[in-house]
Protein backbone atom coordinates (compact mmCIF):
# COMPACT_ATOMS: atom_id res chain seq x y z
CA UNK A 1 0.00 0.00 0.00
CA UNK A 2 1.12 3.51 -0.89
CA UNK A 3 1.78 6.23 1.82
CA UNK A 4 -0.98 8.76 1.24
CA UNK A 5 1.91 11.56 2.46
CA UNK A 6 5.01 10.43 0.48
CA UNK A 7 3.82 8.12 -2.08
CA UNK A 8 6.45 5.29 -1.45
CA UNK A 9 5.11 2.13 -1.49
CA UNK A 10 5.24 0.38 1.95
CA UNK A 11 5.83 -3.45 2.74
CA UNK A 12 6.26 -2.52 6.74
CA UNK A 13 4.36 -5.22 8.59
CA UNK A 14 1.48 -3.16 10.77
CA UNK A 15 2.51 -2.23 14.41
CA UNK A 16 -1.45 -2.30 15.47
CA UNK A 17 -4.61 -3.98 14.01
CA UNK A 18 -8.05 -4.51 15.40
CA UNK A 19 -11.55 -4.70 13.46
CA UNK A 20 -14.19 -1.55 12.73
CA UNK A 21 -17.20 -2.50 12.02
CA UNK A 22 -17.09 -4.99 8.70
CA UNK A 23 -13.11 -3.92 7.91
CA UNK A 24 -9.89 -4.69 9.63
CA UNK A 25 -7.42 -1.73 10.55
CA UNK A 26 -4.40 -1.81 10.30
CA UNK A 27 -1.74 0.94 11.47
CA UNK A 28 1.35 1.50 9.49
CA UNK A 29 4.39 3.73 9.60
CA UNK A 30 6.22 4.46 6.60
CA UNK A 31 9.63 3.67 6.33
CA UNK A 32 10.52 6.84 4.01
CA UNK A 33 8.99 9.68 5.66
CA UNK A 34 7.75 8.39 9.66
CA UNK A 35 4.10 9.39 9.10
CA UNK A 36 1.28 7.07 10.34
CA UNK A 37 -1.63 6.11 8.42
CA UNK A 38 -4.33 3.77 8.51
CA UNK A 39 -4.94 0.80 5.96
CA UNK A 40 -8.49 -0.16 5.61
CA UNK A 41 -9.31 -4.05 4.30
CA UNK A 42 -13.06 -4.80 3.88
CA UNK A 43 -14.97 -6.79 0.89
CA UNK A 44 -13.70 -6.49 -1.99
CA UNK A 45 -11.88 -2.60 -1.42
CA UNK A 46 -9.42 -1.37 0.66
CA UNK A 47 -8.61 2.59 1.68
CA UNK A 48 -6.24 4.53 3.75
CA UNK A 49 -7.00 7.45 5.92
CA UNK A 50 -5.02 10.00 5.80
CA UNK A 51 -6.12 10.29 2.12
CA UNK A 52 -4.06 12.73 -0.67
CA UNK A 53 -5.54 15.94 -1.43
CA UNK A 54 -5.70 16.25 -5.39
CA UNK A 55 -2.18 14.68 -5.95
CA UNK A 56 -0.58 16.80 -3.74
CA UNK A 57 2.55 14.26 -1.90
CA UNK A 58 3.84 17.38 0.15
CA UNK A 59 1.70 16.22 3.29
CA UNK A 60 0.83 19.58 3.89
Amino acid sequence: MKCPTCGLENSNEPFKSWQFGTYLVKRVKCSECGENFNIYVGEGKSFTIPKRIDGDLSGK
